[in-house]
């Protein structure tokens, strides 16, 4: 998105321009699923990454796709854990005897 200023005689106003990528692609079978290809160009502008998970839905008859990390809210763990302080000890706990069938 930018925005840029227009002034014309005594008004002036702004003008957001949103920078939008449109691709035409085929839906096409792979295996015994169907599937989409993304050009990186259009990934980049949504922010997905090649791996990342991704939330997809149908809403008034349009496919979704949205990054399920940043839609979610959800953490990466090596970067939760990267934030531990360093002297951080676990320790195991006791759970007590085992009930049904787990196998210690």
């Amino acid at each position: 998105m930018s925005l840029k200023n227009h002034s014309k005689g005594n008004h002036k106003s702004q003008i957001i321009l949103l920078r939008s990528l449109i691709m035409l692609s085929k839906i096409q079978k792979w295996g015994n699923s169907q599937g989409l290809r993304f050009t990186k160009a259009l990934l980049q502008e949504a922010q997905i990454n090649v791996g990342d998970e991704v939330r997809i839905s149908v809403q008034k008859g349009r496919i979704i796709v949205e990054s399920a990390t940043k839609a979610q809210g959800r953490y990466d763990l090596r970067g939760l854990i990267s934030k531990m302080p360093q002297e951080h000890r676990v320790e195991e706990l006791d759970w007590g005897e085992p009930i049904g069938k787990e196998k210690w």
